[in-house]
């Protein structure tokens, strides 16, 4: 078995994600699992320079 198997295997989720969007949050989860992590999140930037956290996981008590 390759080392990096688990890597790849989110990496792969990853690029899924850019197909079905509502794989979104079982993506975080899984990067949030891999990682050791409390929480991720996808943030967004505008043209404007807003800042936007649009999907979390984890972390339940923080807000965006």
């Amino acid at each position: 078995m390759n080392a990096n198997t688990p890597l790849l295997s989110v990496v792969a989720d990853i690029r899924d994600t850019t197909f079905d969007q509502a794989l979104r949050n079982k993506t975080l989860k899984r990067i949030v699992e891999y990682a050791d992590a409390q929480s991720a999140g996808l943030v967004t930037r505008s043209a404007t320079g807003e800042i936007r956290v649009a999907h979390r996981v984890g972390a339940e008590g923080l807000r965006s």
